[in-house]
């Protein structure tokens, strides 16, 4: 005779196999390693202070300019 099988566990664990492969996938696609995230910000910090070091300081910075 064969062993007795709780089909409702059964269904559990395969709903929960099918997601554990699916974030698997998910984090080969869409996953960044460390290195990759610190170079994107070291890259991003960088563009940052050139693009603020190119500020003009003779006009406000949230309004039209000034005529003279």
């Amino acid at each position: 005779m064969g062993t007795v099988v709780n089909l409702r566990n059964h269904r559990k664990r395969k709903v929960r196999e099918k997601r554990e492969k699916q974030a698997d996938d998910n984090r080969i696609l869409f996953g960044l390693s460390k290195l990759e995230k610190e170079q994107s910000a070291a890259r991003k910090s960088r563009e940052d202070g050139l693009l603020d070091g190119k500020k003009r300081d003779d006009r406000p910075a949230d309004g039209p300019p000034e005529t003279a």
